[in-house]
């Protein structure tokens, strides 16, 4: 099976290389204090002094670190020149790892930063845990985690340290539920949760439709508000209603709250049948869960929101209609009073 990629290989490209300045940023982000200018001037040689200011501004701008292999010629040559040393390139063999650590190190001490070590490590696994729970996209995890990182001043990883924790989160949480169905879920439930795979017979009369399977026709939401379409979601209620009982015991033991729900839920619903019922047995029956309390739901709203909109509808009718009543009855007085006052001058000539 392939691994997922949480970014595309053009973002792991720009995530893992050097921020590109414009000429205001990169005034902005190697622009040195006299303090760190002092440290570099300390440095052996001219190589160290550069590399360590450029190592110096890509922290500030992104708390990271790169290999020097992907600094940008532009950034080198505008730092050559900031303190007056002529360089065209740097190399790993012009500056050495022993050497690009020692850097790291005083730029993490001077920014108040630490290390992505063992104890950052954990925290983010327990930060990922949460959100995997939750059921947010792995991109957005990755996000997140930058985020989490920088707001706990701890540098930032590389991209594949990163993703490597956020997808064995994720493969993690999945065996859980995988191994909850496993022990917990009925025979007659999964009996139950395989008839949604099957094909609607119709009857005679109804030959010249197509045999649909009941799972896809319980994907779709009329908003009609036509006495026979509610119906038909009356009914497709009551057999959610029926299915969602065998499911009581089991749902709570997965955790899986609103979002996950919802996201297991829109992926039955996005999915081709054909492929859906190739998943594993486990995985297609923790989809099927997430997707029947889930329409349960939408369809106790969606009927809810029938019903007001039916009251809204008689509501307003009704109101038309005493208007243009009292309309007529306004007509109907004013034409009496006329009559009237005409009976009433005619009495007095």
């Amino acid at each position: 099976m392939p691994r997922m990629k949480i970014l595309s290989v053009a973002e792991q490209e720009s995530f893992d290389k050097p921020p590109i300045f414009n000429s205001e940023e990169r005034k902005k982000f190697f622009d040195f204090p006299s303090g760190l200018l002092n440290t570099a001037q300390r440095l052996r040689t001219p190589c160290h002094r550069i590399g360590f200011l450029l190592a110096l501004g890509y922290f500030k701008a992104s708390k990271k670190f790169f290999s020097i292999d992907y600094y940008h010629h532009s950034d080198i040559k505008y730092v050559s020149h900031y303190i007056n040393i002529h360089t065209e390139s740097l190399n790993r063999e012009s500056i050495p790892e022993t050497t690009q650590r020692r850097h790291r190190q005083n730029i993490l001490k001077y920014y108040g930063f630490r290390r992505f070590d063992k104890t950052a490590e954990i925290y983010i696994k327990q930060e990922i845990a949460n959100m995997v729970r939750v059921q947010l996209k792995p991109k957005l995890i990755f996000g997140r985690c930058i985020d989490l990182l920088i707001k706990g001043r701890i540098q930032v990883p590389n991209y594949n340290q990163l993703s490597k924790i956020i997808l064995m989160a994720l493969n993690k949480r999945k065996q859980e539920l995988v191994d909850i169905i496993d022990r917990k879920l009925p025979q007659q439930t999964r009996t139950v949760l395989d008839e949604l795979l099957t094909q609607e017979q119709f009857s005679a009369k109804d030959q010249s439709q197509s045999s649909r399977f009941k799972l896809t026709l319980l994907k779709k939401l009329s908003q009609s508000t036509k006495p026979s379409k509610v119906k038909e979601r009356a009914d497709d209620l009551f057999y959610l209603k029926e299915l969602y009982g065998h499911l009581e015991t089991i749902l709570p033991s997965l955790e899986l709250g609103h979002e996950g729900i919802r996201y297991y839920a829109n992926s039955v619903i996005k999915s081709d049948i054909f492929h859906f019922s190739r998943r594993s047995n486990e995985d297609r029956y923790i989809h099927l869960i997430a997707f029947i309390a889930h329409q349960y739901y939408r369809l106790q709203d969606n009927l809810a929101d029938v019903l007001l909109m039916v009251m809204q509808s008689y509501q307003n009718g009704a109101i038309r209609e005493h208007r243009d009543l009292c309309y007529e009855n306004h007509k109907q007085r004013d034409h009496s009073f006329k009559s009237l006052s005409i009976l009433g001058d005619n009495a007095l000539n």
